[in-house]
């Protein structure tokens, strides 16, 4: 690799400089040497003893001169592995220096004696001062919070022998505003593990409370909002059936009077406007119940749901009787609940299979499913069925796929179920196809069934 390469190459020409000091000092020992032989003990003239023939004279020498040379390589070794060592710490602490100063958060870190000795530059610019004015001041000093000089303060708590401490403060900006912040602290030691200080980190919440602010706003408004609908709609409901009674009770009073005067087209036309009436009030009775739903409010209490099916059951007599439909059920769990709304949503389920049926008489099977959020409730049954495409549209309010001619109804029994349902954190879904009957689910979490 070329860093690699690059790396030895540097290596090769920093050992030139200590080798060649080595080999020149080995010649100058050996030099040296040749001049006190010939010159002090007397032992021929220099250039002999220069390139003297001696095996003896020639090892020692050379051994010497080995030495020389290699505690030289060695002494090179030794002060390039320091070099290098210095060059990394530095790149390491440039790094760890950036990673500091460019962090999202602010941090800063503190001695025994609350003296700031680092602050990174988010939380000078957070408090609106230089780094430099920071350092070597008490932090107290320079951000201020809530939660300073007092026995929660976090970098008490860490001095008394807690590993983390997070809280939330309110700081002290330069200028005397105001921050809310999530202060965390941790202890900052040295190699041996002494406790040296204190690392402060500072996260600024303030677009996170003005964000909960305007969504509890909004909450309030929606709920508000929500409420006056509903009341809306209970009121409307409720004062449009007297109009109604009046209109359907002149009507049949009209061709009761003047029956013999009218001829069939007219009597058509009263049994029209009495069929029209009788429509609108149990389209507004569907109605109120729909805007019921939620404002009633019940403790939960435990049910048997095989109760509660043969109440809808007993509820649905009649129509059961007339269409000879046959309903059967699993063995079915006690949960806690609302009676009266499980009531409606099983009524409402089983009215509509038995209403939707197909040439044969209604089968329906009612089972119940525990699974690991709660319960899953199935309602079978063997009528026309329902195409995949329609599998939402039936849960919306007025929403019809027969005409009136076909099938009685306004609409809004699969969305009261669907309310019920959802309202209490719930879901509800169809699978089926056209002509091949349908089966309605829905779940009742473990958490708290519906109230």
């Amino acid at each position: 690799m070329p860093g690699k390469n690059k790396s030895t190459n540097r290596i090769s020409i920093r050992n030139v400089p200590i080798l060649l000091v080595g080999i020149g000092g080995g010649i100058f020992y050996w030099f040296l040497e040749s001049v006190i032989h010939a010159f002090i003990f007397g032992e021929g003239d220099l250039i002999r003893q220069i390139f003297t023939s001696d095996p003896h004279e020639i090892w020692v020498r050379s051994l010497v001169i080995s030495i020389i040379i290699i505690f030289g390589g060695y002494a090179q070794f030794v002060i390039n592995r320091r070099k290098q060592d210095e060059e990394r710490i530095k790149r390491i602490n440039a790094e760890l220096d950036q990673i500091f100063n460019t962090a999202a958060d602010g941090m800063r870190v503190i001695d025994k004696d609350f003296n700031v000795l680092r602050i990174n530059k988010t939380l000078a610019d957070l408090i609106g001062i230089t780094k430099d004015e920071a350092v070597g001041k008490k932090c107290y000093e320079t951000f201020r919070g809530s939660l300073c000089h007092i026995a929660d303060c976090p970098l008490t708590k860490i001095f008394s022998g807690l590993e983390r401490v997070e809280c939330d403060s309110e700081k002290e900006r330069r200028d005397c505003t105001k921050i809310p912040c999530i202060a965390t602290a941790t202890p900052f030691r040295g190699p041996d593990g002494q406790l040296l200080g204190i690392v402060e980190d500072f996260k600024d919440i303030t677009e996170r409370i003005e964000a909960e602010k305007k969504l509890a706003q909004r909450a309030q408004e929606l709920a508000r909002s929500n409420s006056e609908l509903q009341q809306f709609a209970y009121v409307a409901s409720h004062d449009l059936q007297e109009p109604l009674r009046m209109v359907a009770s002149y009507v049949q009073l009209l061709e009761r009077r003047y029956k013999d005067k009218l001829d069939a087209d007219a009597h058509d036309f009263i049994n029209y406007a009495v069929d029209g009436t009788k429509r609108m009030q149990s389209l507004i009775n569907d109605l109120l119940a729909y805007s019921r739903i939620g404002r009633q409010s019940k403790d939960f209490e435990s049910i048997e749901c095989t109760a509660v099916l043969n109440q809808a059951m007993a509820n649905l007599q009649a129509m059961i009787k007339e269409t000879k439909a046959v309903i059967t059920h699993n063995s079915l769990p006690t949960i806690k609940a609302d009676s009266s709304q499980l009531v409606q949503l099983f009524q409402n389920l089983i009215s509509n299979a038995v209403k939707f049926h197909g040439h044969e008489p209604p089968r329906i099977h009612v089972s119940a499913e525990q699974k690991e959020a709660g319960w899953v409730f199935s309602v079978q049954d063997n009528g026309i069925g329902i195409a995949p495409e329609y599998g939402n549209r039936i849960f919306v309010i007025f929403q019809r796929l027969h005409g009136q001619s076909e099938y009685s109804g306004t609409g809004i029994g699969l969305a009261i179920c669907k309310k019920i349902v959802e309202g209490r954190g719930g879901r509800i879904w169809v699978e089926s196809e056209s002509g091949k009957g349908a089966t309605f689910y829905f779940t009742i979490p473990n958490k708290g069934v519906m109230y």
